[in-house]
């Protein structure tokens, strides 16, 4: 599906993010001055579980790890809402799930497997590398990439694995990198897109480019069904 960014309407997304304090500002931010978005909600769900019907308003959501006030009903509801026609961005620290410290996301999430890589169940340390690296893009012509120049000195990586079905379309050498689930609704990126990520280049450009590739297949989904259903009228 090599939809091209330039042809798409606004796209309504929100962060859905579980923080102590605000480190989403520069990514909020980033999102909200690029004319392709037109709601950017920044919900912080660590005293709050955002209902099916409130995360139904957006084309795309992102999440990134953090002290969910209910892991395991978020993570419902967010398989619920990918279930529904919804696209999702999963950053970095959402990768992890360590429930006895309340933080990830659990529920269906976790457990039917959304994401393209495979989340780490437990202490996240084992599975943490810090080692400067630049993006390797695999798949240069594919849309996320379009006006990226490079990414480079990428400080902190995941050890994860892909999830059966997922292809990765960047790495970092040595760790993953940008991947696509099987069903090309949960794009996967293992870098720190918060404020306290450290790397240099158009991070920020990938995250939005992410969100607009995966929300312009809603008129591919909805055009499909239609195919599908004339062919049994």
């Amino acid at each position: 599906l090599m939809l091209p960014l330039a042809a798409l309407a606004v796209v309504d997304v929100a962060f859905m993010v579980a923080e102590w304090i605000p480190v989403w500002t520069e990514a909020v931010e980033y999102v909200r001055n690029d004319q392709r978005f037109d709601e950017v909600y920044l919900i912080n769900c660590q005293n709050l579980t955002p209902s099916l019907e409130l995360m139904q308003r957006f084309d795309v959501i992102f999440v990134g790890g953090g002290e969910y006030k209910d892991q395991e009903d978020f993570g419902d509801n967010l398989a619920d809402y990918v279930d529904g026609g919804g696209f999702v961005v999963s950053i970095f620290f959402a990768f992890f799930y360590y429930p006895e410290e309340g933080f990830g996301i659990g529920g269906r999430w976790l457990e039917d497997c959304y994401t393209p890589y495979k989340t780490v169940i437990g202490d996240w340390f084992y599975y943490f590398v810090r080692d400067y690296r630049d993006l390797n893009i695999l798949e240069p012509e594919h849309p996320i990439f379009q006006g990226v120049s490079h990414l480079k000195d990428v400080r902190d990586h995941f050890l994860l694995e892909l999830q059966p079905g997922a292809r990765e379309i960047a790495d970092f050498t040595y760790y993953p990198g940008i991947a696509i689930n099987a069903d090309n609704t949960v794009v996967g990126l293992d870098y720190d897109c918060s404020d306290y990520s450290e790397w240099t280049g158009d991070g920020f450009l990938i995250m939005a480019n992410a969100a607009c590739w995966l929300a312009a297949q809603t008129d591919v989904r909805e055009t499909s069904w239609g195919v599908l259903k004339a062919e049994f009228e």
